[in-house]
Parts: structure tokens; sequence; C-alpha cells
């Protein structure tokens, strides 16, 4: 009865601290994860939006059926390796433990959700539809800085694609965090009041630092899981908000007590989670790459 109490507070409290994506890049995205069921969510490819008449006096009005492609896309199943806490240390540790430990893990999973949900965002390559520009600016580290001409041109690209700025975010790697910072002075005063990962409003974005940045070569972006190689690419990543999702599956909490080991006398943890953030229609997404000096 402990063991399952223990259990229930603790997937508790992890999934209260996951709620905390909501103050990260993730906050304007709309959430799914009340159409959870199995796991899996069933979604549609949002269609086209209809167009707009101006002082139209011509009827009967043209009509077309929206076409919606719907699929149902399985969440990704994220989980922590286990971690020990033996008897002997929680006697001798002046703090929690156990509290210590719940918190990495929260942490664990919460990181890997943002790289999961900024990898997805990227587009595969550049497109009409999906547009990849290089930064431009001077040489430095083997590679051309990001300048804020870039993020101008970026802007215009999703402009023309009709993208709105209100809900249109940008993820900054950390490299091109650092070249605005050199090259642009309202940039390096917005910076120093960054709140959640959140730098501020600039150039038509909602602009977010984040430490992992999605990788690409030759134009084509790298797979989550691919090896580091020579001559990849790191990349910022704009999307809009509202044309992707996210949602929150089962939790899971894998612990076997000190108790039941009399051999060990060790205690072991691990935590399961799904979870899954993706686009929901093709446009509204883009991606500046570090290009080579």
């Amino acid at each position: 009865m402990a063991n399952v109490v223990l259990r229930s507070a603790f997937i508790a409290e992890l999934i209260k601290g996951f709620d905390n994506l909501n103050e990260d890049f993730l906050a304007g995205v709309p959430d799914y994860s009340a159409m959870v069921g199995n796991n899996a969510i069933d979604m549609n490819e949002i269609g086209a939006d209809p167009g707009v008449l101006i002082d139209n006096s011509v009827y009967p009005l043209d009509a077309a059926q929206r076409e919606d492609e719907g699929k149902r896309v399985f969440l990704r199943k994220m989980e922590t390796e286990v971690t020990i806490i033996t008897d002997d240390e929680l006697y001798a540790l002046p703090y929690d433990k156990k509290g210590s430990v719940l918190d990495r893990h929260k942490v664990a999973l919460r990181m890997a959700a943002l790289k999961l949900a900024l990898h997805s965002f990227a587009p595969t390559e550049d497109t009409d539809e999906t547009p990849v520009l290089q930064t431009s600016g001077d040489a430095r580290d083997g590679r051309l800085m990001l300048i804020p001409k870039d993020l101008i041109l970026l802007r215009e690209k999703l402009d023309d694609l009709g993208v709105p700025q209100d809900g249109c975010t940008l993820v900054l790697s950390s490299e091109h965090v650092a070249d605005l910072r050199l090259v642009d002075q309202t940039f390096e005063k917005q910076y120093h009041d960054i709140k959640s990962g959140k730098i501020g409003d600039m150039y038509g974005f909602s602009i977010y630092h984040n430490n992992y940045a999605v990788r690409y070569a030759d134009g084509a972006k790298v797979a989550y899981d691919g090896a580091v190689e020579e001559g990849q690419m790191k990349s910022s990543i704009a999307f809009y908000a509202p044309n992707a999702m996210k949602a929150r599956g089962t939790v899971q909490m894998y612990y076997s007590d000190a108790l039941t080991q009399p051999r060990m006398k060790q205690s072991e943890v691990s935590f399961t989670m799904h979870f899954l953030s993706i686009p929901k229609k093709v446009t509204g997404f883009g991606a500046i790459i570090s290009a080579s000096a």
C-alpha cells in the first residue's frame, strides 16, 4: 500500500512539473491530451483555408469542400534510465535523495519532450511552403554568423505564405543566440531579461532559446537520433503555434523498494511517459541553418 501511495504521489508531482512545458516555447501550442486514447490520437491534416471576397456582387458563390487528411498518430514513448538509491545513501545524505531523484527524472523527461517537439517542427528541407534559409553574417568558428537580416528574410518568407506574426515562435540555437548578442545591442538587452527560455518579441517572432539544435546536412534534416558527423550544421527553428499540437499520454512509475531487495538493500526507479508534439499543417514552419564559412 505504501508503494502505491508513493507511486501516485510521485507521478502526480512529475505530471505537475511536466505541465511547465507551457512556460517554454510550447506555450502557445494547442494541447490535445484530452483526445488521446491508448497513447494514440486521431488527427486530420487541415486542408486549405477559404478565400475571402471583398465587395462581391456575383452570385452564387463558388463552393469547395475542404479536404482534410485523417490519420492515427501514436505518441512517442520516453523512458528514463533506472536510478539506484541505496539505503546507506539515504541514511548518510543530509537531503531528500528520493525527492532529488524524482526531480532529475522530471527534468530529463521535460527536456526530451522539448527536443522531440523542436525536431518535429523543423522542416525536412527547403520547399515553397517550408522555407529553410542559411545565415549570411561574418565568418565565425568555420561558419557564417546569424544576423538580423536573416531573421527579417525568414519573416518575409512566412509573411508571403500568409503566416501571422501573432503566434509565430522562433527557437534559437545557442550559437545563434551568441551571434545576435554580438551584433545586435537591442537583442543583447532583451537577452538579459530572459525568463523560462523566452528572450522576447522581436523581428515578428516570440523568440526562445534552447540548448538543443536540430542539425542539417546538405540542406536536409538529420534524424533525431542520427550520428553527429562532419559537415552537419546547427539551426534555429520557426513555427506557427496554432498549426502545431502537443499531447501527453500515460505516465508510469516503475519502482522497487529496498525492503523487497534484502541482498542489495537498494531502491530502483524509472519512469515511462508518452508524449507527442507535431505539425498539424504543412505551412507555418521554417528554419535558418548556419552556413559554412
